[in-house]
């Protein structure tokens, strides 16, 4: 055993595998033999003769332990958390107290974002003052626990006990998120800037960075962080999408259309993109990039109805204007834009009870506007007069 052992600590995995199958076939009960030639195997990427190895060691073995969290690396390895976890829950009933065990535990739940779970094992280890594990921050780790079950306030209490510089870059992000929820938007800058200057081709940053100089209202500023972001990541549709929000409040048209265009390339139904790309084309009086844009995307959420409707409006296609615009009426009747897009359409339509039904609904919105009020009455007048 202590020669295949100090075998395998140099390297040498080839004689070492021949030792420990030597000493099997002389000891078949041999199952310390067993566990370091199914390490060998696994290494070899003999992952099922490690298994079949390991699964001959009994339950009263002193080796159990090792053959359990062998079988749960090897399972996890393999893409199927579910069995690593059995096995690991099978390690923790006979050794509860151990804290190799009990991080093991904790770091696969984290890693299957099971988190309300992870976190009480996490606890676990906290409460024996265990805060330090194989380089890993107990601390930390519950802290973005908590930040992903939403729980920021108490995220942020355990993250600001530690200095930026110390915390790796995924921590470190979701401190600067924590703070971006918590609207201490300063505070998220500091930290994600640190990262960024850190690791600047980290691009989820930049898309938090964009949002807190959007929030203080800085947004020249959050523009260009969403610009870097882009050139790191330019598949990322959030990022693409803020970016071009934010080029159209500076007034960077251009730009604004060709990422938006980007954006659907990447998802041609992203109903944020159709939605600023046709009000862009309505603003322009581009009625026929509208059409192309929408038409054919058969049902559309309302507002790109309204907008389709609209273009069709403008080109005194009444019928398709028609079809569009009321498709919509369910959702937007307590719209005054879009009720006094109807009343442009029954005016054209020459239908004066449809007109009148929605001068009403639009005055009940917008008591206020007299002109409308006015051709209100005249029409009502005008109905009763008419019988």
């Amino acid at each position: 055993m202590a020669l295949g052992e100090t075998l395998i600590e140099s390297g040498h995995l080839t004689p070492a595998e021949l030792i420990f199958q030597h000493l099997i076939k002389i000891e078949p009960q041999n199952n310390g033999a067993k566990i370091m030639l199914a390490d060998i195997l696994n290494e070899n990427g003999k992952t099922d003769d490690a298994l079949l190895l390991l699964d001959e060691v009994p339950d009263d073995d002193d080796n159990i332990l090792s053959a359990l969290t062998q079988k749960a690396d090897i399972y996890q390895t393999l893409g199927m958390p579910e069995v690593s976890e059995s096995f690991l829950k099978k390690a923790l009933q006979i050794a509860p107290q151990q804290h190799a065990l009990i991080f093991g535990m904790a770091e696969l739940l984290y890693s299957e974002s099971k988190y309300a779970t992870a976190l009480q094992y996490y606890d676990r280890l906290i409460k024996k003052g265990v805060t330090d594990f194989l380089n890993q921050n107990l601390l930390v780790r519950k802290a973005n626990c908590l930040t992903f079950l939403g729980q920021y306030e108490k995220a942020s209490s355990i993250y600001t006990k530690f200095n930026d510089i110390i915390l790796h870059d995924d921590d470190l992000f979701m401190k600067g998120s924590v703070n971006f929820e918590l609207k201490n938007y300063q505070k998220s800058i500091d930290s994600l800037e640190v990262l960024c200057q850190r690791t600047p081709d980290y691009a989820r940053a930049y898309l938090i960075l964009a949002q807190d100089y959007e929030k203080k209202e800085q947004f020249v500023k959050a523009y260009n962080f969403a610009q870097k972001g882009c050139e790191i990541d330019n598949f990322d549709l959030p990022l693409l999408i803020k970016f071009s929000q934010l080029a159209l409040k500076i007034g960077h048209e251009y730009q604004a259309i060709s990422g938006f265009k980007k954006v659907l390339k990447i998802d041609p139904d992203n109903i944020i993109a159709l939605i600023y790309l046709s009000n862009l084309d309505l603003k322009n009086n581009d009625y026929n990039s509208v059409v192309k844009l929408l038409n054919k995307k058969g049902t559309l959420a309302p507002q790109l109805s309204w907008n389709l409707g609209l273009a069709f409006l403008n080109m005194d296609q009444l019928n398709l204007a028609a079809e569009n615009l009321l498709s919509s009426f369910n959702d937007l009747r307590n719209n005054p834009s879009y009720l006094s897009d109807l009343i442009v359409l029954f005016q054209k339509l020459n239908q004066p009870k449809e007109l009148l039904s929605i001068m009403q609904l639009y005055l009940k919105l917008v008591p206020t506007d007299d002109k409308i009020a006015l051709a209100y009455e005249n029409l009502r007048d005008e109905l009763d007069l008419n019988g």
